[in-house]
């Protein structure tokens, strides 16, 4: 994502491609999987929380909801625990092309 152009960026490519799509595992993306799906659980614990689909705050409050969480081997353990329905989060993204410089989210526009 880091040499995206933020038109390609909002064009669809990069980090909105999903790594499955149904039952189908995306060849370019799988390979990700495991780092990423490690990544989500840290940061919801971490966090708290993620957003549901109506991108409203669901928070974890009860001690049994955040174990099954951080035990969770797969998404529909993931998402049988998370219990809201569809849901997401934002991790952080630091470049590796440019090192030491700031995340994505406070870059100058045209370059992500």
């Amino acid at each position: 994502v880091d040499l995206l152009t933020r038109r390609e960026f909002e064009a669809g490519f990069g980090s909105h491609t999903p790594m499955i799509t149904g039952q189908t595992k995306v060849v370019r993306y799988y390979p990700n999987f495991a780092k990423a799906f490690k990544l989500l659980k840290y940061f919801a614990l971490d966090r708290g929380y993620v957003y549901n689909a109506a991108n409203q705050k669901v928070h974890f409050e009860r001690p049994a909801q955040r174990a099954a969480i951080d035990s969770a081997t797969d998404c529909k353990s993931l998402y049988t625990a998370v219990d809201c329905g569809d849901f997401w989060l934002c991790t952080p993204c630091e470049t590796t092309s440019f090192p030491k410089e700031s995340k994505k989210e406070d870059e100058e526009e045209g370059s992500l």
